[in-house]
């Protein structure tokens, strides 16, 4: 009968050459625990969706199967809740992304999911008033692309916490701007220097981070 294996994996924050060794060395754990020899097929699992998820290409010794998106699961939705929703947290968040907000700045707008607490976070600690932006607008009740203070002909921050590509900004941004904002900039938590700085850069809005992907490396590498 067909059965699921699960070990436990230490998640060695941005140290990724440790974290490759554990995983392979997991694996093969398991594989000889379960009977299996040097014949036995390994397959990774995963969506290849875009530059985050550079790490299914990190094992070219197993096939990938690439799976599609699961749109009732999603690992992204149960980290923001586990990681997003510790008040303590926010407030340290907060207190360090204060300085990055230009100067000007009328409403801060969290995009959906992420950001909606930064934006929360930020604007409890600044006074400045908040907005949260849907991905898409809802087809009842106010029908509007962003909720909370006012955007039209205000100086807005776009707050996120990570960001990738950044293609959900950008198409934020137009949506924003279609709506009478202007586009100070924008803040996140952490930017994965996945082209994101870039895209944006693209449409007039600079990106500020508090850290990049390489200072969270380096860090992981010296602790």
């Amino acid at each position: 009968a067909d059965r699921l294996l699960i070990r436990p994996l230490r998640d060695h924050l941005y140290n990724e050459a440790l974290w490759i060794a554990n995983v392979q060395r997991t694996v093969a754990e398991a594989i000889r625990a379960d009977g299996g020899g040097s014949d036995t097929r390994i397959g990774l699992i995963g969506q290849d969706k875009d530059a985050s998820s550079y790490y299914l290409r990190e094992f070219p010794q197993w096939d990938l199967v690439d799976v599609r998106h699961t749109e009732t699961l999603s690992a992204t939705e149960l980290r923001k809740y586990l990681f997003e929703a510790k008040p303590e947290l926010l407030r340290v968040i907060a207190e360090h992304l204060a300085p990055l907000i230009p100067a000007g700045t009328d409403v801060l707008c969290g995009l959906e999911l992420g950001g909606v607490p930064l934006a929360t976070a930020l604007s409890l600690h600044t006074g400045i008033p908040a907005a949260f932006v849907r991905k898409k607008a809802k087809e009842y009740g106010t029908c509007k692309i962003a909720e909370g203070s006012d955007i039209n002909g205000k100086n807005i921050l776009v707050v996120e916490d990570v960001i990738t590509s950044g293609g959900q900004v950008v198409l934020s941004a137009k949506d924003l701007r279609a709506h009478g904002a202007t586009i100070l900039g924008a803040v996140c938590v952490i930017d994965r220097e996945s082209g994101g700085a870039s895209a944006l850069q693209a449409i007039d809005i600079p990106l500020t981070p508090l850290f990049t992907m390489t200072e969270l490396k380096t860090a992981g590498a010296r602790s």
